[in-house]
């Protein structure tokens, strides 16, 4: 898959290795810095979405995109762990579901240019039963889907342009609380 990331925000906090280890699967060890793991959330506007050597579709190939993640590494390959995906858009949530057993989510979602500000919102279209647990990639990792208890590795590539300041996000679906891991340290 080929995209382009538009105004990206990378928000993290920092979470105590013990609140997290029991969120995500036992055999993706997670990374730390200056001693904590990191939650984060990402929300983006993706465009130019296609499969390479194809072009992109018109209506399916743009759309906002939030994630809450936090990271892993696997026979030395640094990755990502998504705890939920939440797009715009059903047919990108329908095949990054079945194709990369990514947990994607239908979301009402926009994205608003204001001044020198970007200011994104998110909300739950349904409640949909989660797929396998899986983690995929940034620009510099890989994305693995766990099933069972087998890791599977893919590749990825993606890029972001201008980050955008000041995002408004709202996360319903799988969604780890700061409140119930608590701050590092």
């Amino acid at each position: 898959m080929a995209q382009t990331w538009h105004d990206l925000l990378f928000a993290h906090w920092p979470v105590k290795l013990s609140a997290l280890r029991p969120l995500v699967p036992p055999q993706l060890p997670l990374d730390t810095f200056d001693g904590s793991c990191w939650l984060g959330v990402a929300p983006f506007h993706m465009s130019g979405i296609h499969a390479r050597g194809l072009p992109a579709l018109p209506g399916l190939s743009s759309f906002p995109e939030l994630n809450v993640r936090t990271y892993v590494t696997l026979n030395d390959k640094p990755g990502v762990f998504f705890f939920s995906l939440d797009a715009a858009n059903r047919a990108a949530v329908w095949a990054a579901r079945r194709f990369y057993r990514l947990p994607y989510f239908k979301a009402l979602m926009s994205s608003t240019n204001l001044l020198d500000a970007v200011v994104y919102a998110s909300r739950e279209a349904y409640c949909a039963s989660p797929g396998t647990e899986s983690y995929g990639g940034n620009e510099s990792a890989c994305p693995f889907a766990v099933e069972g208890s087998a890791p599977r590795r893919g590749a990825a590539a993606r890029r972001a342009r201008r980050a955008g300041r000041g995002p408004t996000v709202g996360q319903g679906v799988r969604t780890v609380s700061l409140a119930d891991v608590g701050p590092a340290g």
